[in-house]
């Protein structure tokens, strides 16, 4: 969560960048005024979270009992590289291909499920 929520801040601040280059006068006030949001936004952006992580909880449950789905399982629970490497026992090198082979597998099952101005390629072409 913390992951996602700097990403939205920098995308914010990027877009703030943007705008003041082309030449529109925008005030930020403070770092802080990004982070708060009305408590209704805040509550549809939670309610957003907890259907995509069902969804994608769903999706980790059926995968092959391997060190794969462990790997995203425990990262899904906000578990660091670290302490997911530590209970599992393996190097860091291992974990983080671990990681990416099940995150191309979720990706492929979830690719109709990812917003439009979220993938990185259009539907249909392989993004790899």
């Amino acid at each position: 969560m913390a992951y996602l929520r700097q990403t939205a801040r920098n995308l914010a601040v990027d877009e703030h960048g943007k705008q003041q280059r082309a030449g529109r006068r925008l005030v930020l006030l403070d770092m802080t005024s990004l982070d708060a949001l009305p408590a209704e936004q805040e509550e549809e952006i939670d309610e957003e979270r907890r259907r995509q992580r069902k969804l994608l909880h769903r999706e980790i449950s059926p995968m092959c009992d391997s060190q794969s789905r462990h790997v995203v399982a425990l990262q899904s629970q906000g578990l660091s590289d670290v302490e997911i490497a530590a209970a599992l026992g393996i190097p860091a090198a291992r974990r983080h291909r671990l990681r990416n082979k099940a995150i191309a597998h979720l990706r492929r099952k979830l690719t109709g499920l990812i917003r439009e101005g979220q993938r990185k390629k259009s539907l249909g072409r392989k993004d790899r």
